[in-house]
């Protein structure tokens, strides 16, 4: 019949190396018959499974995985970690949002569910039976928060980002103040404004908390008069400026959200990404290729106009000289090979995607301390303060994504311990 066809098509097709689309097709259109034809449900999936390899990011493939997983208990896992890729394609994919509270109701994880009942309430998306489940295990008041390695933090980035991490951290802890910064003055920030650290206050309480939780050392604290919110000054080394507004009118969950977000950048490996454009960020990467390479790395904006090359040579040259005064034997030996895949024209740097991703990031780092979903999905659905370099949306789409992956159900359970019917969290 036609699927003896469709298996004969395959075998010969197979032979060829430069054939994967053609198989793809194949692969798909066998799935379709089985399962349009009800003709054999596992051989549907054996097929639609090759397709989704030939092709990962076809949408159409992962949701006939998706429905012919969700019909046998035995294959519900597979189920949900399918309409978690399909978010990780498409972080808009309501539908998909509504079978992951099912299916991990089916699979009794009470906590999985609790969490994309939360990304539906935040969204306004939620059923009533999604409502009350998030509102039966919302927590209360902060409990304890339990302090992490300063490792666990590191977000799961490219090769690449890794590489500019290391290469960026390097240089923030090796220049120090030759890299320049603002002055409180220049910010509108008197120096009186900074708070005393022993200053008993919800906000600062929460701060100090944060940080703890994220191992890393609690920075200078100013009020800004000038900016709303709880932000990283651009000051050398970075420090937190909080609004009037913030110090009082906010809750401890809320205080821990955007604490979070601020002390997440301030880890010498992303700390430049937080207070400089990537365009100044680009500048000192080309001023170290060409001290620490043999030969200069290649043009980042090769059509730029020359007016403006000879003065981006300039501030290379100025740059450099500090670089040059500041960088020991064995960190420019460490840079010299972090940098080389950039040097030699094996790779391009993308500085404005490493600044975005850390950007994205710090979000992350606040939905696993806050602990509360919807509150998370709410709080940066309001935010306008433009302190991060992307638009909400974006946002919205990666923090949703994110709160669905097995890195978030990590980290939230190692920070709050776990999740209770009734909302009470006990950290381990």
């Amino acid at each position: 019949g036609q699927s003896a066809a469709y298996l004969r098509m395959i075998a010969r097709v197979e032979r060829d190396t430069n054939a994967a689309e053609q198989l793809f097709v194949l692969h798909r259109d066998l799935g379709e018959l089985h399962q349009t034809r009800r003709l054999d449900p596992q051989a549907s999936i054996e097929h639609f499974e090759q397709a989704a390899i030939l092709r990962p990011n076809e949408l159409t493939v992962r949701e006939a995985l998706a429905n012919l997983y969700e019909q046998t208990d035995e294959h519900l896992e597979r189920a949900a970690d399918t309409h978690r890729a399909l978010l990780s394609l498409d972080p808009s994919r309501v539908e998909s949002y509504h079978r992951l509270f099912g299916l991990w109701g089916r699979l009794e994880e009470p906590e999985r569910a609790w969490c994309v009942a939360g990304l539906l309430v935040g969204m306004g998306e939620a059923n009533e039976d999604e409502r009350l489940a998030y509102e039966r295990a919302r927590p209360g008041s902060i409990g304890a928060l339990a302090a992490l390695p300063i490792e666990s933090w590191d977000d799961r980035g490219t090769e690449e980002d890794t590489q500019l991490s290391r290469v960026f951290g390097l240089l923030y802890e090796s220049l120090g103040s030759d890299l320049g910064a603002m002055s409180t003055e220049e910010l509108g920030i008197r120096r009186r404004d900074r708070l005393d650290p022993n200053t008993r206050t919800l906000a600062l309480s929460m701060i100090k908390r944060v940080a703890e939780v994220l191992g890393l050392p609690v920075p200078d604290v100013y009020i800004d008069r000038q900016r709303e919110g709880l932000r990283v000054l651009p000051l050398m080394p970075p420090a937190l400026g909080i609004s009037p507004s913030m110090m009082s009118g906010q809750g401890a969950r809320e205080l821990v959200f955007h604490a979070a977000r601020a002390l997440y950048a301030l880890h010498p490996k992303r700390a430049l990404a937080a207070i400089y454009e990537p365009e100044r960020l680009e500048l000192l990467l080309m001023a170290t290729l060409e001290q620490v390479c043999d030969q200069p790395g290649p043009a980042l904006h090769p059509d730029l106009p020359s007016e403006e090359v000879t003065q981006i040579a300039a501030q290379v040259l100025s740059v450099g000289t500090a670089l040059k005064r500041s960088l020991d034997v064995k960190t420019r030996q460490e840079l010299s090979e972090l940098l080389e895949p950039f040097a030699s024209g094996e790779a391009t740097p993308d500085v404005g995607g490493w600044v975005a991703r850390k950007a994205l990031a710090r979000n992350h780092a606040a939905l696993a301390c806050c602990g509360d979903v919807a509150l998370a999905v709410s709080l940066v659905r309001e935010d306008e303060s433009g302190q991060l370099p992307l638009g909400r949306g974006d946002q919205l789409r990666h923090l949703v994504s994110f709160a669905v992956s097995e890195e978030h159900q990590s980290l939230r359970a190692r920070v709050h311990g776990a999740l209770h019917i009734g909302g009470r969290s006990s950290a381990a």
